[in-house]
């Protein structure tokens, strides 16, 4: 009977279902929580499903978008099934230096594939967002974090700075809570970068 009630909690309010799972059934892993695994919840949808991405150890292709992404955030790199960071490499970047980081006209080789990587735009980044899980929130299956924060987009924001993305909660940052940046036109903020590139 609790279940089937909560079943249909969980259906109708998925955001505010997320939070009273994770009170009742636990995390789903030490890092990420999550409502989607072994807790008899089967009518909550993951919004991106690892059966939509076709997966290597350094990328990973979004069948849908037809985006290739890096499953390591910049800075770090895929070893033994996780990301760790790269020694002598820089891990947080303030949004002039991650736009300019990369060039995406070049052929250079990033990741094993070759060029046009880039930065995303606020759309693209928010695509990759996991709805069920936080801290991150993101499929953990797919792409191996361990930088739980802020990521910057190429998309500016109304105040003269830059979106980013927080993949604390999966939402649009220009400042505050857990991002990490400290003001809405600070685009001096070092913060996560993770880049993109075209198959389409």
């Amino acid at each position: 009977m609790f279940i089937s009630t909560f079943k249909q909690f969980v259906a109708h309010t998925p955001r505010l279902a997320m939070v009273t799972a994770l009170f009742l059934f636990g995390a789903a892993q030490a890092n990420e929580l999550c409502i989607t695994d072994n807790r008899g919840i089967d009518n909550v949808q993951q919004t991106t499903p690892t059966a939509r991405f076709t997966i290597s150890e350094h990328v990973v292709t979004d069948n849908k978008t037809g985006l290739m992404w890096s499953r390591c955030p910049h800075g770090y790199e895929y070893q033994s099934f996780g990301c760790n960071r790269v020694v002598g490499e820089k891990q947080t970047f303030t949004w002039a230096e991650a736009m300019a980081e990369i060039d995406p006209s070049e052929t250079t080789v990033y990741r094993g594939e070759p060029g046009g990587w880039r930065l995303p735009n606020v759309k693209e980044l928010l695509s990759i967002v996991e709805r069920t899980c936080h801290d991150p929130a993101l499929n953990s299956k797919v792409f191996l974090d361990s930088v739980t924060q802020a990521y910057w987009t190429n998309t500016l924001s109304a105040t003269g700075g830059a979106l980013a993305v927080d993949f604390n909660y999966g939402i649009i940052r220009t400042a505050g809570g857990d991002s990490g940046i400290t003001a809405d036109d600070n685009v001096t903020t070092p913060i996560a970068v993770r880049f993109v590139r075209d198959l389409n």
